[in-house]
């Protein structure tokens, strides 16, 4: 169960410890994780991407930590889909030189933030990537339109964001179907290439 407030996840306790009875200032909603055994049909074409083992604030781990953090979630979800980890987003949107050192040393290619895009081109640094938007936002629909319409000297770049539970949530701007209209919006352009990346924390993985 996710707890919410808005559209905005903050809580996650497990079914089976769930009371609805309980008053809570928290709206809660089911989360469906998918099985071990059905990941990787499931995500058969996506750019997998790293997310530390445990969900972990890096800049406030050691070197020594950071790179465990890295390294291990790397092997786990190469072995488990078969391919080379070169993405990553960091946990809380937390990060400082070091930790951009140690990715690179890993070999990781680009990394998101939690910072917002000024304009739709990329950054010099691919291991800063800002978010254009966020699925939840009431203007992530409008954004995508003046993605579309903009006519830019050079190549342009949107990185939309969601987290999987938020399609859960059923809240006006929270919901798969909105996601679904801005997939729409851009799927089968000529101008457009679509990359689907999902990232993950390997720990929780296991878990389930």
């Amino acid at each position: 169960m996710i707890g919410r407030i808005g559209n905005l996840g903050v809580k996650e306790i497990p079914f089976s410890q769930y009371d609805e009875k309980k008053i809570s200032l928290l709206k809660y909603s089911i989360h469906y994780r998918i099985p071990k055994d059905e990941i990787i049909d499931v995500y058969s074409g996506f750019e997998i991407a790293s997310h530390t083992a445990e969900h972990v604030n890096l800049a406030n781990c050691s070197e020594e930590e950071c790179i465990r953090q890295v390294k291990t979630d790397q092997t786990v979800l190469g072995d488990m889909f078969h391919t080379e980890i070169r993405g990553f987003a960091y946990p809380f949107g937390r990060y400082n030189d070091c930790t951009l050192k140690i990715l690179k040393q890993c070999g990781i290619s680009y990394a998101r933030s939690v910072s917002f895009a000024k304009d739709f081109y990329l950054p010099d640094n691919l291991l800063e990537l800002p978010m254009t938007s966020w699925h939840i936002k009431k203007d992530a629909i409008k954004k995508v339109r003046e993605f579309i319409d903009a006519d830019g000297e050079k190549d342009m770049f949107f990185l939309m964001f969601a987290h999987g539970y938020e399609f859960d949530f059923h809240t006006k701007e929270s919901n798969f179907e909105k996601f679904q209209r801005i997939c729409d919006m851009v799927a089968g352009r000529e101008d457009i290439v679509c990359m689907l990346i999902s990232i993950h924390v390997s720990k929780e993985m296991i878990i389930q």
